[in-house]
């Protein structure tokens, strides 16, 4: 970026250097998985993509993921390679996704797999628990996993 957007906008200069040379910096912990947190969430796990969206997701699974952003693409699609980078991420760690696998969705198994492995690891998911409905707290639980693993 140019010396008068660093100079007006710090953050956003910032910003774009850091996404110009491929860094992923300290997430906020807001509670929303949007395009930042997404494509920390990518690099985190080795993901072939970081380009910060969760594709292809199914209309249905909306209602599991209710802490999202334009950053996910419900369109009954044909499943994300970056969940499906995450359900191996569980299930190599001994968490049960559900009877469908490694399809590429993020539908109710596999939120409370997540939920269980975030709470397994020291972060709290919120009053509710491991209910497979991952909203704000478990969003905000995930963010701070992610940053723990990204040593920020």
């Amino acid at each position: 970026p140019g010396d008068y957007l660093a100079s007006k906008f710090p953050y956003i200069a910032e910003e774009v250097t850091n996404r110009l040379q491929g860094k992923v910096t300290k997430l906020d912990e807001d509670g929303v998985i949007g395009y930042k947190t997404i494509r920390a969430w990518q690099t985190v796990m080795g993901s072939p993509y970081t380009d910060g969206e969760i594709s292809d997701q199914l209309l249905s699974a909306q209602e599991f993921v209710t802490s999202t952003t334009d950053a996910w693409e419900f369109n009954d699609g044909d499943g994300s390679a970056t969940i499906k980078t995450w359900q191996n991420f569980l299930v190599s760690k001994g968490y049960d996704i559900g009877s469908y696998g490694d399809d590429g969705y993020f539908g109710h198994d596999v939120a409370m797999a997540t939920q269980k492995f975030l709470q397994d690891n020291g972060f709290s998911v919120g009053s509710y628990g491991c209910d497979g409905v991952f909203g704000y707290d478990s969003s905000m639980a995930l963010q701070k996993w992610i940053n723990s693993q990204l040593g920020a």
